[in-house]
């Protein structure tokens, strides 16, 4: 049985049994925070391999906090290269 799988059977049998959700509709951020306190760090290779790793951790790898914003300008983008 793979480490997701049982998981999501522990997931599915804390929020059966307390009757409410562990993880409640929240930003991805947060609940990524949330995750993380309870199952611990995420591993590392998963993070490297992430197509959205970037999204949400530092270039070292750290969760954003709530005040950090990054800032991304794609070339398609039709504000790239425009002057203000």
């Amino acid at each position: 049985m793979g480490v997701s799988v049982l998981l999501f059977v522990g997931i599915t049998a804390s929020v059966l049994y307390m009757l409410q959700v562990l993880f409640p509709n929240e930003p991805v951020s947060m609940m990524l925070a949330q995750m993380i306190g309870i199952i611990g760090p995420i591993d590392m290779e998963m993070l490297e391999l992430g197509q959205e790793t970037h999204k949400y951790f530092t270039d070292d790898y750290d969760l954003f906090t709530k005040n950090e914003v990054r800032f991304f300008f794609h070339t398609s983008s039709p504000a790239y290269g425009k002057a203000k």
